[in-house]
């Protein structure tokens, strides 16, 4: 702890406080370490709502240590900048909690001593360390546990990530001190050895006495410097990702390097586009959360500063690919509180908000969302892919009339390529047609089960006569079984349903007219059992 000192000051430092373990236990020595966990923890830990250990050199240090940690958490400055936290998580800091869990000293135990076991226990503290934060419950924002030793054999709390390290350790007790936070859990990639002793040659006396035990412990320790390299390569792969598909600028654009405006709003055009291919956007989420899963990790460290702007940058890509082709697979839901916060920080700048889903084609917000794009090519992807995500969720609803729509939607595109004026034109008549429907009344309803019949047909022009002919009397067969009360939880009327309708088939000569009558039927079910209100209206 002193040895960088003069030989003189290392004497005045000696005559002062006697022992290394009087150094440990001074209030100025404790004070420091502990407003350093504390900036640390806020900065790193916290914003991902993990929790630390501080393991101490004496019981009188671990309650001078929660006297010093609670301190720093009320001074702590929430307002300053780059902090990575929502407001929320702003206002619990000077509500956190700290407690030393400390081991009875007999009757000369100093009060102090005595009042922070007493609390510890009374808290339940041990058990609610393990909880996750909650602000509806208090006793669930323990945020450090402060120890000697007693904690360190036998304590599994996969909610650590962090043990801030202020006691000289060897061997075993260090081996499990390491592996305490390496525990899994839910959004937790790595653990954190905080040091502040200097522990590094017992790490290497522990591997000669341990070998392979000790060997696959020390290879998952690894200094934080040493995920710089990945976090660039992974960078570097999304970069790559973007330029083979001949996204050329994709560097200058995501590093804010292109002045021109109409350029760089060219490039981002040309990304959301690649887009078009799941393959390519679904590769592109994964590199993505590989690169913002390093950020985080490094994440306030001075190193991740160039990579900052980069992550805005391809987070904005992400969720412009998502608005336009409307995937709900694309989402920040795994991805780090402290790159979340930077990320959804600049596109609220922006005017996104996330917790808004994608724009659907009949939202009243999307003639606005259209009259925000730059070019009319990015107004007709909008509209194309606004009524593909409407044809999918509305498709079993009446899946002649949307198979209809889908092909009309596609002979669009492929007649008027690059055109995208006539596109839009054609698209708006689409949407006009989508929106008609076919109506609920009865006419509408014999042409729901008409069209639907004959896609199944093997003749379809011969069989649509015949089977428009039928179609009334299927419909009056049909809602005679649906007035039975709660029809569809009753099994047997549904199969009794059925029988009657694969005995009409033959009754009306239709039956010839399709290969698997069984498959029809089961379809046909699966339209009537979606449209069961209308049918009865008609």
């Amino acid at each position: 702890l002193i040895k960088d000192h003069t030989e003189e000051e290392q004497a005045a430092i000696k005559k002062r406080y006697g022992t290394y373990k009087d150094v440990l236990e001074s209030d100025e020595m404790v004070s420091q370490k502990a407003k350093s966990m504390v900036n640390h923890y806020i900065n790193n830990i916290y914003p991902e709502g993990f929790k630390a250990q501080v393991v101490t050199s004496s019981i009188k240090a671990a309650v001078k240590y929660k006297k010093y940690l609670l301190k720093y958490l009320s001074e702590f400055d929430v307002n300053q900048p780059d902090l990575g936290l929502d407001d929320e998580k702003k206002a619990l800091i000077k509500e956190l909690k700290v407690y030393a869990v400390v081991t009875s000293q007999g009757t000369n135990e100093h009060p102090s001593i005595t009042e922070a076991r007493k609390e510890s226990s009374e808290h339940n503290a041990i058990d609610n360390f393990k909880k996750t934060f909650n602000k509806d419950k208090p006793e669930t924002l323990t945020a450090f546990l402060v120890v000697c030793d007693m904690l360190l054999t036998g304590f599994d709390a996969p909610i650590e990530q962090v043990m801030y390290l202020d006691k000289k350790m060897r061997e075993h007790n260090l081996l499990q001190a390491i592996a305490r936070v390496n525990r899994t859990h839910k959004g937790k990639t790595r653990g954190f050895i905080v040091d502040y002793v200097g522990l590094a040659h017992h790490l290497r006396e522990a591997l000669e006495i341990y070998g392979g035990d000790a060997q696959d412990i020390l290879e998952s320790l690894r200094s934080l410097e040493s995920e710089v390299p990945i976090l660039e390569q992974r960078y570097q792969r999304l970069i790559s990702h973007f330029k083979g598909a001949d996204i050329a600028d994709i560097a200058d654009f995501v590093n804010q390097g292109i002045n021109d405006v109409k350029e760089e709003y060219a490039v981002l055009e040309d990304c959301i586009e690649m887009g078009r291919d799941i393959s390519f956007r679904a590769e592109f989420d994964v590199l993505l959360k590989n690169f913002f899963e390093s950020l985080n990790i490094i994440l306030p460290n001075k190193a991740a500063i160039p990579f900052k702007i980069p992550a805005k940058r391809f987070g904005y890509i992400h969720e412009q690919m998502k608005q336009r082709y409307k995937d709900a697979t694309l989402n920040f839901g795994n991805v780090g509180d402290k790159v979340k916060n930077l990320v959804n920080e600049h596109l609220m700048g922006l005017g996104i908000d996330l917790s808004i889903p994608p724009v659907e084609l009949f939202s009243q917000d999307f003639e606005h969302e259209l009259n925000k794009k730059s070019s009319k090519k990015a107004v007709a992807s909008e509209m194309e892919h606004a009524i593909r995500k409407h044809i999918k969720v509305s498709f079993e609803d009446d899946p002649a009339l949307y198979q209809k729509l889908s092909e009309k939607l596609e002979q669009v595109i492929k007649k008027n390529r690059d055109d995208w004026e006539q596109q839009i034109l054609e698209f708006k008549t689409i949407k006009e047609e989508i929106a008609e429907g076919r109506g609920s009344d009865k006419n509408s309803i014999e042409s729901l089960l008409l069209d639907n019949l004959v896609r199944f047909a093997n003749d379809q022009e011969g069989a649509s006569k015949k089977l428009k002919q039928f179609t009334p009397a299927l419909i009056d067969l049909i809602k005679g079984y649906l007035l039975y009360e709660h029809f569809w939880d009753k099994a047997s009327l549904v199969k009794e349903l059925e029988g009657a309708i694969e005995e009409a088939f033959v009754i009306e000569d239709v039956s010839d007219y399709f290969n698997d009558t069984s498959a029809l039927i089961n379809d046909l079910l699966q339209l009537v059992k979606r449209r069961s209100r209308d049918i009865l209206k008609a």
